[in-house]
């Protein structure tokens, strides 16, 4: 212990569905150039390569900066060997993070090569990810740019880890010439098919599967990987929103443009604040949707004419009082207007005398009143409670 290492490990997207589809003879020269370029990319950077098994490779350096040259060229190897072969497209990501580790044999164990490889299972293809502390070590390099990320839980780690993305001239996607890979949710039939239709007679996308409600949604993007997923807004089990939630937190690089029937700007919202690239409403042309998925695979924001226009209007719209309220202050504030005292709200949502007079105090200050009967007032002004009840 004592020593910084930085860890790097490179994954092999989608490798075992190409072997699925290929075959093991064409899987295996698939995983012979990720090796053999895997290996040359980190010993000319000074680096070691600790354990290579197939589709997945784990290397160390003694210097930040090294791993990130070294991820830089590998990154710019692996898209030279896609345009060189399209039929054994390396598409690859990466993740990178120092720390101090414990040398076992055959290699690493510790909580740098844990976060390396949520990372590297995190990153799209042709996508290089490191935590904040490599790029600090690192500092400043020619032609590399840090772009912040959202942080990432990780288990076993108190607080959220600050990450970056390795931008660098010659850094990109690995498949440049491979189609943008879409996964299509919807729970009408007659609607994924029309979707798969269109967009199969389109050069450069490739529909990678469907899904007939959000949890498999959810399930197919973990499973498939793909570059943008068309996702309806309502579906049983689990809704669009919802399910657009779950992928863009387990899977970050993942770009999603909603469908829906219906121009409802408060789903709108929901969704273009839970990370949707883009809105849709379905009497689009196929013109637009097929713009929205390359927009939307550019990492633009796309919105129908009538959803941006309502977004905008209910933006602008003054915000009411109540809408800093909490769920339950919500809930203290109609049993308030009903007349109940703390003692028999406390009884009502089962909680503490103390903990009614806290929401108590919180109402007040957030709607700008003096007291108990003005909070009332303002309940039943608003059409929060039944004023007759």
């Amino acid at each position: 212990m004592g020593e910084i290492r930085t860890f790097l490990i490179a994954d092999v997207r989608d490798y075992t569905r190409f072997t699925h589809e290929r075959g093991d003879e064409a899987a295996a020269e698939l995983a012979a150039t990720f090796a053999g370029l895997v290996r040359s990319g980190v010993e000319a950077r000074g680096g070691t390569l600790v354990e290579l098994r197939g589709d997945e490779a784990l290397a160390v350096f003694g210097s930040a900066r090294r791993a990130i040259r070294a991820a830089v060229d590998l990154d710019a190897a692996f898209a030279q060997a896609t345009l060189a072969s399209p039929g054994r497209p390396l598409r690859v990501g990466m993740g990178l993070d120092a720390g101090e580790a414990v040398a076992v044999e055959g290699g690493y164990r510790g909580g740098a090569v844990n976060v390396a490889a949520r990372l590297s299972a995190l990153a799209g293809p042709g996508e290089v990810l490191a935590t904040e502390t490599v790029a600090h070590l690192a500092r400043a390099i020619e032609d590399v740019r840090y772009e912040p990320r959202d942080p990432l839980a990780v288990k076993g780690i108190d607080e959220p880890v600050a990450l970056v993305r390795i931008l660098c001239p010659v850094c990109g996607p690995a498949d440049r010439s491979a189609p943008i890979r879409v996964l299509i949710a919807d729970d009408h039939p007659v609607v994924r098919q029309g979707l798969r239709g269109l967009l199969g007679t389109q050069a450069g996308i490739d529909v990678v599967g469907e899904a007939e409600d959000g949890s498999a949604a959810v399930a197919a993007a973990d499973r498939l990987a793909p570059d943008v997923v068309l996702m309806d807004v309502v579906m049983p089990e689990v809704d669009g929103i919802e399910a657009l939630r779950r992928i863009v937190d387990r899977r970050s690089q993942i770009r999603i443009v909603m469908l829906t029937s219906y121009a409802d700007q408060r789903r709108a919202m929901e969704a273009v604040d839970a990370g949707a690239s883009g809105f849709l409403l379905k009497d689009a042309s196929p013109r637009d949707v097929v713009a929205a998925i390359r927009a939307a695979h550019r990492g633009e924001a796309v919105l129908h004419p009538s959803v941006a226009a309502g977004m905008l209007a209910e933006r602008r719209r003054p915000r009411p009082a109540h809408a800093e309220l909490t769920a339950r202050e919500l809930e203290v504030l109609r049993l308030i207007a009903r007349g109940l005292a703390n003692k028999r709200i406390a009884a009502e949502l089962h909680v503490s005398e103390r903990t009614v007079k806290s929401h108590v105090s919180a109402i007040l200050r957030k709607l700008g009143v003096a007291d108990r009967t003005q909070a009332a007032m303002y309940a039943v002004r608003e059409r929060l409670v039944d004023p007759d009840r």
